[in-house]
């Protein structure tokens, strides 16, 4: 038992570092297609002509790069209304404390 766990231990280290990042950037459908992240088409197949996914590599890292760019911009996007509600909320509260001051 113990011999079996080692061995499994070992492989599982040695596949951990395995990533097929060209599959992970775009994905080949059942028609052929190569498809991207967002869901564009790279290629399409011809007659004469076969897609490779790894041929695309570059093209779906730039798709990728460019979702991650939009995403961390609506991020601060947010960040910036949040903070910006914030001071607004706090702007309110003093003006209602300074009204309930002046009048009590």
């Amino acid at each position: 038992m113990k011999r079996l766990l080692s061995s499994t231990a070992a492989l599982s280290l040695a596949l951990a570092n395995v990533q097929p990042w060209p599959l992970m950037a775009q994905t080949l459908d059942g028609s052929g297609q190569v498809i991207a992240m967002d869901g564009s088409v790279l290629c399409t197949p011809t007659a004469d002509a076969v897609c490779n996914p790894e041929d695309y590599a570059d093209a779906a890292k730039a798709i990728e790069a460019a979702m991650k760019a939009a995403a961390d911009q609506a991020a601060a996007d947010q960040a910036a209304a949040d903070q910006a509600a914030a001071e607004q909320a706090a702007a309110d509260q003093a003006a209602a404390d300074q009204a309930a001051a002046d009048t009590g």
